[in-house]
């Protein structure tokens, strides 16, 4: 799924303080972009909505989580679909379906003002009553190229393709 993200970060935590101030350092972002489906899906590509937050983790004593390249992140979707297939009796076409994903980043470039992370994780598809589509879980692959746009602001693209178990691809 493509779209861009637009996060606020908290406020960056007192040098001072003890390490345990670090790990409390989280991005808190709304998403919104397009979902493009494989052929199998019979749909168009459709709005995406949702929250995405994202936490660095520290490695060892390391207490400045800016520093640190490694991160957690987790996103919830909303996905209203319309598909273009043959409507069976007592099927249902259309719907929304909510989409729930989590894993790791990792930092792999950065300059003043801007960050490009590779991501690798998980995500769970509910469908609801949407004909011919099936819940489950999928392995997730992306990237996000970012750009401050403020102290506590940035504006994001996070292109991610999922890999289904059924052999689907959401990109």
């Amino acid at each position: 799924q493509d779209r861009l993200l637009v996060a606020w970060r908290s406020p960056a935590p007192d040098p001072d303080a003890a390490c345990e101030t670090c790990r409390r350092r989280w991005e808190v972002g709304v998403l919104g972009g397009a979902a493009l489906f494989t052929t199998d899906f019979d749909s168009d590509p459709s709005p995406t909505f949702g929250l995405s937050v994202r936490r660095p983790v520290p490695f060892g004593t390391d207490c400045d989580a800016e520093n640190n390249p490694l991160g957690l992140f987790g996103q919830a979707l909303v996905v209203p679909m319309d598909r273009d297939t043959v409507l069976k009796l007592n099927e249902e076409l259309d719907g929304t379906a909510f989409f729930v994903r989590g894993g790791i980043d990792y930092r792999i470039l950065e300059g003043d003002g801007w960050v490009l992370r590779g991501q690798a994780g998980a995500e769970y598809a509910y469908f609801g009553d949407i004909t011919d589509l099936e819940d489950g879980w999928g392995l997730l692959f992306g990237g996000e190229a970012g750009v401050r746009l403020g102290d506590r602001f940035r504006l994001a693209y996070n292109p991610q393709i999922v890999i289904a178990d059924a052999g689907d691809r959401v990109v």
